[in-house]
């Protein structure tokens, strides 16, 4: 084994060592803790849904629509089911709490595994590289989406230091085997379940290349090999990528957002504090974050030590222009809404005016900044003259922080009269918010929040002034510097420490248990509102969850009902204020009310619609917004007539007799329909309607040909002529059809071709990627 290999098994190995370390009582135990919040999107939501689907993937199903929330959506073109993502093989093997635990430790390590690859390459010497594998695990910006429970967040930001590898070494070498690393981590980004992230990985990875041309002796080949990255990717994960583009370009994420809530969740330019004192904003636990949007989307801790060490190497490191810039470009990209460029993006780039939380974007700066660091600390590895000037220069730093961390305490303990709590109100951000509380709320809000940040203050300096003494004794024995990177790494792992809340599972089954109680002991084809993701495992039907995957049609209904422009659904909460009549048509009959852990239930008074039924009058209305129109006017009745935007080429019947109409669910996917009508008819089925459901006319049906409609502008519609029917209801999407036959191809090739790329090297007695 060679020295860089074995190296690179050690920093394995301590990565792994380092993250037991800090989850290894959660690991290893039986008691069905989990890593994340109770309040926050595991438990609400990805527990459910990795259960669900991969349950139905154990018993030998791929779902592809998923009919228990939001009246019926697509599940495997919604990215965050991620069911195609390999790693998540874990949820196949192991009871749902250990997946999910042993799913998160694995990607923690492989944040700062890939982060040390590429460290290494950059030249660093392997412990400062380890040290930028510590940094971006440890950050703020990727580690407090553990908190979050943001599993598509935590899988796929991951991957983003293997594509820049991949990068460098094709932009250094051009060599096949950097296009298919690049091929490699692009794909396990797309798969690991959050387009945004590859998007922004890739609007990064752009301009770095754009920086990394300059002295190119053949920069038309090296675009060529760069932009095989993602066109390689696209035919790779084409089973994913281009049923996920179908099923976006149908929901309501397609439409432009408007700009206001778009720009939500920018990364607030305050929280730049947040790189060294990652709770001066406050603190997760206590509840009493005063800056703006969520403290896991505006955090971009590095800590003390990595942010000095960055300092060093941008006034000392020649190789760091480009990791400088990079992190200005990401900072910018983070901003989002508080920058002017932000407009440019929102109107010129695709699909930018779709997303929201452009602070998602602070990842990158944390990487590249993680980056910085290790170059920091190699300098000092190697460069001791300057060192007791440095030491001073953080000692009075260190102390100058000190000094306000202890004003601030005192202006925060004289409440109203104090500077703190006299210019705290006045900040922009807050201002409506302090308005709203009352005196005495106010008052202890304003001094917590005073205390907290001067205790941050006051943490900041003794970790600079213990680092001043490190550098300054390091001046007299070299080797002192290594106490650094013991600082550097407790400081992180103090502060990964300090953010790892646990719950326990089994609160979450025994919601789910009381909920699928319910439904044994109130039977129907019925939905209800307020359970979520839960329906997935409770076999419950809700007409809501809160996911990306809306379909375009269902949430123009839904806003029309509700009153909210289309463009401002994702920023609406909550989206549901009332209930009218028209919510019959999705067979809504229980309203669930949250009251601690268990739901106060609710009947509504309309009675709802059957899953399917026989309609013999329509209405042709082809303009979308006067469909709904109709639907919400109180005259009108979904069990006598249907609306259709399109002739059903049916006779007028008259002729009235004895009618059936049954159906049987053989998959999430596939429904079995038997009918006998003794008059032309519209099968009016009260799920949502979408391209991607065919009908197949079964050998014994007088009909043979089935097109499926918009019903009621949102569901589906199937005219039947007089006589029997027979025949199958299926979600089979092209993008589907398609996609899984490009991708066995494209799969079987990228095999061959790596393959042949081992033969060679082997042969010349070179690396894979040489």
């Amino acid at each position: 084994m060679t020295p860089t290999r074995t190296a690179a098994l050690f920093a394995l190995l301590g990565f792994i060592s380092l993250n037991l370390l800090l989850f290894g009582d959660v690991l290893f135990s039986a008691s069905g803790r989990v890593l994340s919040s109770q309040d926050a999107d595991l438990y609400l939501h990805f527990a459910a849904w990795r259960q669900f689907g991969f349950d139905q993937l154990r018993s030998g199903h791929l779902v592809l629509w998923n009919p228990h929330y939001l009246c019926g959506n697509p599940f495997l073109g919604n990215f965050e089911s991620a069911l195609l993502y390999p790693p998540n093989l874990l949820f196949l093997l192991l009871p749902l709490a250990a997946a999910l635990n042993w799913g998160i430790a694995l990607h923690v390590v492989l944040a700062g595994f890939f982060t040390y690859l590429w460290a290494v390459h950059r030249k660093l010497r392997p412990l400062a590289a380890f040290l930028s594998g510590v940094v971006f695990m440890w950050g703020g910006a990727y580690y407090l989406h553990l908190y979050a429970g943001h599993l598509p967040n935590l899988c796929a930001m991951v991957w983003t230091p293997l594509i820049f590898l991949a990068l460098d070494g094709w932009i250094e070498e051009r060599k096949t085997g950097w296009v298919l690393l690049g091929m490699f981590a692009v794909s396990m980004q797309v798969l690991a379940g959050h387009p945004q992230y590859v998007y922004l990985t890739g609007i990064a990875a752009v301009f770095y290349f754009s920086l990394r041309l300059k002295g190119n002796d053949r920069p038309g080949k090296s675009f060529v090999g760069f932009s095989l990255f993602y066109m390689g990717s696209f035919f790779l994960t084409a089973i994913q990528s281009w049923t996920g583009l179908e099923a976006l370009l149908q929901s309501a994420r397609h439409s432009a957002l408007d700009p206001a809530s778009a720009g939500s969740f920018s990364f607030p330019p305050q929280n730049l504090l947040t790189l060294f004192m990652p709770e001066f904003f406050g603190q997760l636990e206590a509840g009493r974050y005063w800056s703006s949007w969520y403290f896991w989307e505006g955090s971009l801790f590095v800590g003390v030590t990595a942010f000095t060490l960055v300092i060093i190497a941008i006034v000392r490191v020649r190789e760091r222009r480009w990791l400088l810039t990079m992190v200005l470009v990401s900072l910018i990209l983070a901003f989002g809404a508080y920058t002017p460029i932000y407009s440019f993006f929102y109107h010129c780039l695709p699909f930018f005016d779709g997303m929201r939380g452009m602070a998602k974007a602070a990842f990158l700066a944390s990487l590249f900044l993680s980056l910085l660091a290790g170059m920091g600390f190699d300098h000092c590895l190697t460069h001791v003259s300057g060192g007791r000037k440095r030491a001073l220069w953080i000692a009075v730093v260190s102390l100058g922080l000190l000094i306000l961390g202890r004003v601030t305490f005192g202006s925060a303990m004289q409440g109203a009269a104090g500077w703190w709590s006299k210019n705290f109100s006045l900040l922009p951000w807050l201002s409506n918010r302090v308005a709203e509380m009352t005196p005495d709320l106010r008052n202890g809000y304003i001094q917590d929040s005073g205390i907290q940040s001067a205790w941050s203050l006051v943490e900041a300096a003794c970790v600079g002034l213990v680092l001043a003494g490190i550098i300054f004794m390091a001046t007299i024995r070299q080797k002192f510097i290594y106490l650094a990177a013991l600082l550097l790494m407790f400081e992180s792992f103090w502060f990964a420490a300090s953010h790892r809340p646990v719950f326990n599972l089994a609160a979450l089954k025994n919601k789910q248990g009381r909920l699928a109680q319910f439904f044994i002991q109130h039977p129907g084809d019925v939905r209800v509102y307020g359970t979520g993701a839960l329906s997935l495992t409770d076999n419950g039907f809700d007409i809501w969850e809160d996911e990306p995957v809306v379909p375009s049609r269902y949430a123009q209904f839904v806003c029309a009902t509700q009153g909210i422009a289309v463009n401002k659904l994702y920023s609406t909460s909550p989206v549901f204020t009332r209930f009218g009549k028209a919510y019959g048509l999705v067979r809504l009959k229980y309203l669930f009310i949250p009251q601690g852990d268990d739901f106060k239930v609710l009947q509504m008074p309309v009675p709802p619609m059957p899953r399917m039924a026989l309609l013999h009058h329509w209405t042709i209305e082809k303009d979308g917004p006067a469909e709904l129109t109709t639907l919400m006017d109180d005259r009108f009745d979904p069990k006598a007539r249907v609306v259709l935007e399109k002739d059903p080429g049916l006779p007028a019947g008259s002729v009235m007799g004895k009618e059936e109409l049954r159906w049987f669910d053989h998959s999430t996917d596939l429904i079995e329909v038997e009918a006998t009508t003794t008059q032309p008819s519209v099968l009016l089925v009260t799920d949502n309607y979408d391209p991607g459901w065919k009908a197949e006319a079964l050998g014994d049906s007088s009909q043979k040909k089935y097109e499926p409609q918009p019903g009621d502008y949102f569901l589906r519609a199937v005219p039947l002529q007089a006589g029997y029917h027979h025949f199958i209801l299926q979600y089979e999407p092209w993008s589907f059809e398609a996609g899984k036959w490009v991708s066995l191809l494209s799969c079987f090739l990228y095999v061959a071709i790596l393959l042949a790329v081992h033969r060679r090297n082997k042969k010349s007695g070179s690396s894979i990627n040489a």
